[in-house]
């Protein structure tokens, strides 16, 4: 149960970061990154469905719901440092 808990945040962690990353694309204009992040995103989509089906409780959502935030913070630190 626990394992099934971590790759679930793992994996939100990382999707949420490549939204928030996209976002952060398109908004600055960086159209040479757009594609690669897209197939991240679709690998991402696929990931947490699949993880999300097989989860047998309501508490998977509090743990994917601070890996979300967490991402989120993640994506703007990368756009900060890295990205701009």
């Amino acid at each position: 149960m626990t394992t099934m808990f971590l790759m679930s945040a793992l994996a939100t962690f990382l999707y949420v970061c490549l939204r928030a990353l996209q976002q952060l694309n398109v908004v600055h204009g960086h159209y040479l990154r757009i594609p690669f992040v897209s197939i991240g995103m679709g690998i991402g989509d696929v990931v947490l469905i699949l993880l999300i089906v097989k989860a047998d409780t309501w508490l998977i959502g509090l743990s994917n719901g601070v890996a979300g935030a967490l991402g989120c913070y993640a994506a703007m630190w990368i756009n900060r440092r890295w990205w701009v």
